[in-house]
């Protein structure tokens, strides 16, 4: 028997992941995993359940955080 594991290349929230209760102007960290993806990730944000979003920023491919201040909504 040889043991295996499959890693696809795909972004994975870590944080948040939905239903938390952010509180606005409060720094948050988005944090995610994205197993051999080194391209540039471009953070974006919706407050009308993906009917629209807005660009926070881009990060380069060796990070997997982002820090973030939630507007007042």
């Amino acid at each position: 028997m040889i043991p295996y594991v499959i890693i696809t290349d795909e972004i994975d929230v870590i944080y948040p992941r939905g239903g938390e209760s952010l509180v606005p102007s409060v720094e948050e960290i988005i944090r995610w995993d994205a197993h051999g993806n080194q391209g540039n990730f471009l953070i974006e944000f919706s407050d009308d359940n993906g009917a629209s979003w807005s660009t926070l920023g881009s990060v380069s491919g060796n990070n997997r955080s982002y820090n973030w201040n939630p507007p007042v909504t």
